[in-house]
């Protein structure tokens, strides 16, 4: 098994939190297909991340940006269809 937790739990925990709340959204009644897909684009100072996870009613994304200077963001969003 490979761990990919970061070291600082603490810090991380409120994205974990926000990403399963998301996801519990694709299957509240149990188990269900999903679609998953990742972007990455590279912009003049930018590392631009997107982890996208649909069903037939829901996307979830999850986007995380890297800029100069450690800048670092990360959005977990849900869009429905």
């Amino acid at each position: 098994m490979k761990y990919w937790s970061p070291d600082d739990q603490h810090a991380a925990y409120e994205g974990a939190a926000a990403t399963y709340g998301a996801l519990s959204r694709l299957a509240p009644d149990g188990p269900t297909s999903c679609w998953l897909s990742l972007e990455e684009n590279h912009e003049p100072g930018f590392v631009l991340r997107d982890i996208m996870i649909s069903d037939t009613n829901r996307l979830i994304i999850i986007s995380l940006v890297e800029g100069p200077d450690g800048f670092r963001l990360v959005s977990v969003s849900e869009e429905l269809k």
